[in-house]
């Protein structure tokens, strides 16, 4: 009995292991591959190849991507709003209207970036604007602020 249940976790570990080995050994694709389809290029980027943005950073993310970033929302990680886990970011720009869409599930998936460790959320405060609904414009101080963090995990939300 304790050889069947060795055999079944070291069974059980090996294919876990060529399933996280195989989803980074996907190649990137262009956008031009899905026929300008950003949803499915999205799909396939950023979530079938979610590992391989592992320990990357945002600058990785953004060569893949090779679209413009438009905006973006922190992801606060304590209740305070003290830290930020990450942020989602956007390929459009986001008004009232666009937003309403997202959050009605009438709008594209947004790609969703974990940092490896909370950031202070001073460090991004004076670049964010303050409006109703939370979301914040693309800026080169942005990306120059959170280009080099390190990524724990990407991914994507669809609503």
């Amino acid at each position: 009995m304790k050889k069947i249940i060795l055999i079944y976790l070291v069974v059980l570990l090996f294919s876990g292991m060529i399933k996280l080995n195989a989803q980074c050994t996907l190649p990137y694709k262009p956008i031009s591959m899905f026929n300008n389809d950003t949803e499915s290029f999205i799909n396939y980027n950023f979530s079938d190849r979610a590992d391989c943005y592992k320990d990357k950073t945002l600058v990785e993310v953004m060569a893949d991507l090779k679209l413009p970033i438009k905006s973006f929302i922190c992801i606060d990680s304590d209740e305070n709003g003290t830290t930020f886990d990450g942020i989602s970011i956007f390929l459009a720009p986001l008004d009232y209207i666009t937003y309403q869409k997202l959050f009605n599930g009438k709008f594209f998936s947004k790609i969703v970036i974990k940092w490896k460790t909370s950031r202070n959320l001073s460090e991004i405060e004076p670049l964010l604007r303050t409006t109703k609904v939370n979301w914040d414009n693309w800026t080169p101080e942005v990306e120059n602020l959170l280009k080099n963090i390190p990524i724990g995990e990407v991914g994507i939300l669809k609503r």
